[in-house]
């Protein structure tokens, strides 16, 4: 008495495939899986009965917030379908609103200024020199 179980992976930007899903249950039955390119994995042929569908942490799942633990019930002949979908993780705030570009180009605009304002002060001095 057998049945499967589909994993279907959703997330908020889209990305679906290389996540892993480690799947636990019925007489100490407990493997991992990794979603192909449709964000699917297909278990055939699982015993009766429930089963817990987690997501693994991993570095591909790294930059998002995993969904709780899925328990799902495999039955005679049929397929259990388990829906686990992931928000991306929002990035900090640092309060850093700075333009790095705009303060390079200001830097670099002032040590011309200086370098300027020294070699006609130095081609002054020169000049009132051989006078």
């Amino acid at each position: 008495m057998k049945g499967n179980l589909k994993i279907v992976k959703t997330s908020s930007d889209g990305k679906v495939e290389g996540f892993t899903f480690r799947v636990t249950g019925v007489n100490g039955y407990d493997r991992s899986f990794t979603t192909d390119k449709n964000g699917e994995i297909v278990i055939e042929g699982l015993r009766i009965g429930d089963y817990t569908v987690s997501e693994v942490q991993d570095s591909v799942s790294a930059s998002y917030v995993l969904p709780a633990d899925k328990i799902a019930t495999v039955k005679v002949g049929s397929t259990t379908v388990v829906e686990m979908h992931n928000e991306l993780r929002d990035t900090p705030k640092t309060g850093d609103n700075s333009n790095v570009g705009l303060w390079t180009a200001l830097a670099g605009l002032s040590a011309l200024g200086i370098v300027g304002t020294a070699i006609l002060a130095y081609r002054k001095k020169k000049k009132e020199d051989n006078e």
